[in-house]
């Protein structure tokens, strides 16, 4: 109990300490006045102000029982402490110790109280009171708690009232039990049908008044005068309140409809809803068969399944084995992976056929740059060529681990994995573009900066790099650890790819790439991971013929697309001699993307991102500009076009998951929106206006018609069923732009300060995905008035969903099986009114 009071009163305690009134010490006791049950209860001495004291400062407390109030708020006014009249008594403690008092006679008493240190910030302690002996009958009793300082110039002195209202000691005397009960006579329960048998829930001791229980009959009259009040509802022998909608609430305010949509519910004992009488239960066989009889609802927590897997199915765990030395360890192929919760799971297993890609970024300490880290190599799959190395296994009851390749790049260049690195992102004060240039023969590019000459291409740097093979990597040599150097911890695991080959219910084939890099400790790194698999069609031990490129995706080669799985597209490759369909080119620079930033966020580091099929995406990066930037608006305009085409490159789209690139067939064209009046319809810069159209000094930094994002829209259609799984086909796809004015904005008040060399200002280029379902039957076509924007306009100006409200779809408000039984009893009445009365007699 002790711990509960002085957590509620922390802050009246430091409430008090800061709002002292005066300059002068002085001494209080918390809380103020309360009433208790217990024989033991705690109170906290404060000392408020204690600037003309040093040191510790002594205390005495005592504990004094008065039989009438108005004596004890007489001692609350003079508080008894100290006063050699009034003898002080000791609590006793729970158990004992050394430096505590042994109790004396006096019923009430308090244990010592520690002294109070204000020089070492100690200004309270807590003064525990205790009845010395148990309340033999329900007594109410009135405790002044008093307190004051010893060996001061001027001692002080604080008292506060504590009324106890106790019972008698309910201690069973179990050597009594044997002479009293019988087990083996049962007790006779009348019918529950006809008699309460509970007619006061919480009169549960024999013989015994319970506290506050009103309907007790063994409390006295004293036991009731000391009760804090009587225990409501059920529980303490009342009737239970009744809930709001029952016709007999008494609930205030209420609706005006409660009259006549009250409910009425009636419980009586003539339905004869009660258990039958349970026999008498005398030895352990009668309670284990009674028991047994019994269904009960047991929790367990879920365990992992020990049962061997023979074969690999969807979902499973893929498992790693050391096939090379004699006693075989078995774990399972884990890669980090980002959960609902933000966080990092870094033991996620990959899971057989269910392609991943996720990141993660850590703070890289010393304690992460070690062998046993996420950053070792160790972590991750090692050649399987090598003896000693964790390779994967190609079936669960395999012994030999199937064929693990695993590629090891060392680069330089991570500006992509840590955010607060310098290398290679520009400084925020400069003006930061494109990592590209357009190139300087202008006769290869369109007005809008397309190429329109094979020659004139240049390759995208913006590509992310792989770096080159690390020099210790021959196919079999284990990587080495992350060691620190320094500041910098070298052969720190930057990325990891896991591409999984797969026929049947085995794993045959796994190529592994893992980039390695030395990197400055306590940089936030963000490390990449990715799992794919790939299905390896092969029959007789020849490539299948509709295997087109010998390795295809995991899905079914006959059927459509699955939703995650990556979305086809290439570009159309035209023989030039007679101008026909040679084959479509998809390789990954030429298929369809999003931006894939780094840490940085700038469109200088942007890479690709793949889309996915049925994954609606929306990704942008940012570029800096500067004033002398944004005077050359056409070279931002053409550069714009460039990047933006060449990111979603394609202009075919396939329209199954797997698809022939040499039969036209199997591939669908991409309307692009005809974006030529932007680029030559505007100024090609400010300083080419005329003077009648001349743009003012505060003017510049504005350029107009920019096309600042790229957005693709592909339709796709349920074309028939596979077993009953939907065949999802690509029916059509377009690709618009997003238009946009760019201002260099300035800070307020500065007019200058656009023009000051260093000042850039930030402006995002979008790209976007949407996909679209198109229903398989055309839609019926709809009503006017139901295709106005004017929603709540119904035909006619008759709208009979609101008459018949209540039995429509829209409503939502009791049972619909009430609402048809009030409507049809309308009905009912309606039509006997109409027979009983029959207007149209006086009609006719």
């Amino acid at each position: 109990m002790f711990p509960y009071i002085f957590i509620l009163l922390s802050f009246a305690i430091d409430q008090s300490h800061s709002q002292a009134g005066t300059n002068a010490p002085r001494l209080a006791l918390y809380p103020p006045p309360f009433t208790t049950t217990s024989t033991r209860f705690g109170l906290l001495v404060v000392i408020t102000n204690p600037n003309a004291t040093t040191g510790a400062i002594s205390l005495q407390c005592q504990a004094n029982l008065f039989s009438f109030i108005s004596n004890a708020q007489n001692a609350v006014n003079n508080p008894p402490c100290g006063n050699p009249s009034i003898i002080a008594t000791t609590a006793a403690p729970p158990t004992q110790g050394p430096g505590v008092t042994a109790p004396t006679a006096g019923d009430w008493g308090v244990l010592e109280v520690q002294a109070l240190q204000p020089d070492q910030q100690i200004y309270h302690q807590p003064v525990k009171v205790s009845r010395n002996v148990a309340a033999t009958e329900s007594v109410r009793e009135y405790v002044v708690v008093s307190c004051c300082t010893l060996a001061l110039t001027q001692n002080l002195q604080v008292a506060t009232l504590v009324v106890a209202d106790l019972s008698r000691n309910r201690t069973v005397n179990w050597d009594q039990a044997a002479a009293r009960v019988n087990i083996d006579t049962g007790t006779a329960y009348q019918n529950p049908a006809f008699v309460n048998i509970s007619p006061c829930p919480c009169d549960i001791t024999q013989n015994a008044c319970d506290m506050d229980c009103c309907c007790d009959n063994d409390c006295t009259a004293s036991d009731t005068s000391s009760f804090r009040g009587c225990i409501s509802g059920l529980p303490g022998g009342q009737a239970a309140p009744y809930p709001e909608y029952y016709c007999k609430s008494a609930h205030v305010p209420k609706e005006d409809w409660f009259p006549l949509m009250c409910v009425e519910r009636e419980y009586n004992a003539l339905i004869g809803f009660y258990y039958a009488a349970s026999t008498t239960i005398r030895n352990s066989e009668a309670l284990d068969n009674k028991v047994a009889s019994e269904s009960f609802y047991s929790y367990s927590r879920p365990s992992l399944s020990t049962s061997q897997t023979t074969i690999y199915k969807k979902g499973t765990s893929v498992k790693s084995i050391t096939a090379g030395v004699a006693a075989r360890r078995v774990g399972t192929v884990v890669l980090p992976q980002r959960i609902l919760s933000g966080q990092c799971l870094t033991t996620a297993p990959v899971r057989y056929l269910e392609d991943q890609q996720s990141d993660c970024t850590f703070s890289l300490t010393r304690d992460l740059c070690s062998s046993d880290s996420i950053f070792s190599g160790y972590f991750y799959l090692q050649p399987s060529s090598n003896p000693l190395a964790f390779a994967v296994q190609g079936s669960p009851t395999d012994d030999n681990a199937a064929e693990t390749n695993v590629n090891y790049f060392c680069t330089s260049d991570f500006s992509g994995y840590v955010k607060n690195s310098s290398a290679t992102i520009p400084n925020v004060t400069t003006s930061t573009f494109f990592n590209f240039a357009l190139p300087s023969n202008t006769a290869c590019l369109d007005v809008c900066g397309n190429y329109i000459c094979e020659e004139g291409v240049i390759t995208d740097t913006a590509e992310p790099t792989r770096g080159t093979r690390c020099p210790f990597d021959n196919g079999s040599t284990l990587p080495p650890v992350p060691n620190i150097n320094g500041n910098t911890c070298e052969n720190a695991v930057l990325d990891v790819k896991y591409e999984f080959q797969w026929k049947g219910t085995r794993i045959v084939k796994v190529d592994a790439t893992v980039i390695l890099g030395n990197v400055p400790l306590s940089a936030e790194v963000t490390q990449r991971y990715e799992a794919k698999f790939n299905h390896q069609y092969v029959a007789n031990g020849t490539v299948a013929s509709d295997n087109y490129r010998n390795v295809t995706t995991t899905y079914d080669r006959s059927t459509g697309y699955d939703f995650g799985k990556p979305l086809q597209s290439g570009m159309e490759i035209i023989n030039q001699t007679d101008n026909t369909f040679m084959y479509v080119n998809t390789n990954r620079s030429q298929q369809m993307a999003v931006w894939d930033t780094g840490a940085d966020g700038l469109c200088f580091n942007a890479g690709r991102r793949q889309i996915e099929f049925g994954n609606d995406v929306f990704s942008s990066c940012f570029v800096k500009l500067s004033l002398q930037d944004l005077n050359n608006c056409s070279n931002i305009r053409k550069t714009l076009v460039n990047r933006l085409n060449n990111l979603m490159k394609a202009d075919k789209i396939g329209r199954l998951g797997n698809n022939n690139y040499l039969n036209s067939a199997y591939w669908i064209n991409v309307a692009r929106e005809d974006i030529s009046a932007e680029c030559t319809g505007y100024l090609a810069s400010l300083d080419d206006a005329t003077n009648n159209s001349r743009l003012s000094y505060e003017a510049r930094g504005l350029c107009v018609d920019i096309i600042s994002g790229i957005h693709l829209d592909v339709m796709y259609a349920v074309t028939g069923k596979l077993n009953a799984t939907p065949i999802y086909e690509v029916i059509g796809s377009r690709i618009s732009y997003v238009k946009s004015e760019w201002q260099l904005t300035c800070p307020k008040g500065e007019t200058n300060a656009c023009n000051t060399p260093g000042f850039v200002d930030t402006f995002e280029v979008t790209s976007s995905v949407r996909f679209t379902l198109v229903p398989g039957n055309r839609p019926e076509r709809l009503p006017r008035y139901q295709d106005s924007k004017y929603k709540d306009i119904c035909s006619q100006d008759v709208c009979w969903e609101a008459f018949i409200y209540p039995i429509s779809s829209y409503y939502e408000g009791v049972d619909k099986d009430q609402v048809l039984v009030q409507v049809l009893l309308i009905i009912v009445i309606l039509i006997g009114f109409l027979v009983f009365l029959r207007p149209w007699w006086y009609i006719i």
